[in-house]
C-alpha cells in the first residue's frame, strides 16, 4: 500500500445547519451543491517538515442540502462548511499540486460532512440521511458541483415501527398546530 501524497493536518466545521422539515414528502430527494475553495496557506516552519512537504493548502468545502427541482420538500435541508489544512509531498510536480489539493482534499472533507449529516439526522424526527458519494475529479480551485442526493426510494427505505410512525405522526400534527397558532414563527422554522 502506498502512502497518499496529501496529508491532512486538521479540519474543523464553521457552520452546521440541518433543518428538519415537518411537511416533508417521503418521495423528495435532496439536491446537493458542493463548492470547493482551495488556497495555499502559510508553509510550515518546522525544518523537518519543510524537507518533506511543500506549502500547506487550506481547503474549504461548502455543502448545501437543497430541495430538488420538483418542488417537493425533502426531510432535511441545510448547509455545512468545513475547513481542512493539508500538506502535499514534494514528490508531486508543482503543476499538479493545486488539483490534488482541491480534488483529494474535497473528497476527504466530504467524508467528514457525510458522517456529520448522518449523525445529526439519525437523531432527528425524520429518517436518517446518508449523502451519496460525489466525484470531485473534475473539480478545480474554487469550483462547484451539483448532484441529486441521498434518501433511497421509499421501497428501499427501512419501514418504521408502529411506535416510530406514531411519533412521526405526532410531530407532524404538532407542527401543524404550531403553524395555526403562530404562522410567522412556523415559517421561521
Amino acid at each position: 500500500m502506498k502512502r497518499s501524497p496529501l496529508g491532512l493536518d486538521r479540519y474543523f466545521f464553521t457552520k452546521v445547519v440541518i433543518e428538519a422539515q415537518g411537511d416533508a414528502d417521503p418521495s423528495a430527494v435532496n439536491q446537493l451543491s458542493a463548492k470547493v475553495d482551495a488556497r495555499k496557506a502559510i508553509p510550515p516552519t518546522d525544518p523537518q517538515l519543510l524537507k518533506l512537504f511543500v506549502p500547506h493548502y487550506r481547503v474549504t468545502l461548502t455543502v448545501r442540502l437543497l430541495p430538488d427541482d420538483t418542488g417537493k420538500v425533502p426531510y432535511y435541508t441545510g448547509e455545512i462548511v468545513i475547513h481542512g489544512f493539508f500538506r502535499i509531498s514534494r514528490t508531486i510536480p508543482p503543476e499538479k499540486r493545486d488539483k490534488i489539493a482541491a480534488v483529494n482534499g474535497a473528497g476527504l472533507l466530504f467524508g467528514a460532512v457525510r458522517e456529520m449529516v448522518a449523525n445529526l439526522t439519525a437523531r432527528g424526527p425524520n429518517p436518517m440521511v446518508t449523502l451519496i458519494s460525489l466525484n470531485f475529479s473534475d473539480m478545480t480551485l474554487n469550483s462547484e458541483v451539483k448532484s441529486a442526493s441521498e434518501n433511497p426510494p421509499s421501497s428501499h427505505r427501512k419501514r418504521e415501527s408502529p411506535a416510530e410512525e406514531g411519533v412521526a405522526s405526532a410531530n407532524r400534527t404538532f407542527a401543524k398546530i404550531l403553524e395555526k397558532a403562530d404562522p410567522k414563527a412556523a415559517k421561521k422554522r
